[in-house]
């Protein structure tokens, strides 16, 4: 999707899994990440402090919604309230 107006897709990415083996430990490193496109197929990672992605969890879904006037992205969760960002599109 879209997600910061300039007509061109860009990539949300979630992740994290705590139900893996004992002996492999949990993979819990992502925050989030926001990768901008520049329409050439091309992608360059923005902060959290830019983009205000910082979801800790697991994340299980991520989807764009109208509401309104409003361009919210919700992550829906595993085991948590799902935690909801509003596209500020500039």
């Amino acid at each position: 999707s879209d997600y910061d107006g300039d007509g061109k897709a860009d990539i949300l990415l979630g992740g994290n899994f705590y139900q893996s083996k004992p002996e492999v430990g949990i993979y819990d490193a992502s925050y989030g990440l926001l990768l901008k496109g520049d329409g050439k197929g091309n992608f360059k990672a923005i902060s959290a402090e830019q983009s205000g992605i910082l979801v800790k969890g697991q994340v299980r879904n991520i989807t764009p919604v109208k509401a309104g006037k409003k361009n919210l992205i919700i992550f829906s969760m595993n085991n948590e309230a799902p935690k909801i960002f509003e596209t500020i599109k500039k």
